[in-house]
């Protein structure tokens, strides 16, 4: 992996991460614990996803 795959790759965890963090924060804020179980259960979908797609997309290049 490239020093630029690398950095793009330890931004955009470093970006999810806050986004995260200040979605968990406002939840809590609005609605407590059952809102935060919620957005947590949305964000590790999203997550999930994401990943699946990515390892989906660099199967597919590596062919």
């Amino acid at each position: 992996m490239t020093a630029r795959r690398i950095i793009a790759r330890c931004t955009a965890v470093t970006v999810g991460l806050l986004l995260v963090a200040s979605a968990t924060a406002g939840a809590y804020l609005d609605g407590g614990w059952p809102l935060v179980a919620a957005t947590w259960v949305i964000v590790l979908a999203v997550a999930a996803s994401a990943c699946a797609l990515t390892w989906a997309i660099d199967n597919w290049n590596a062919r």
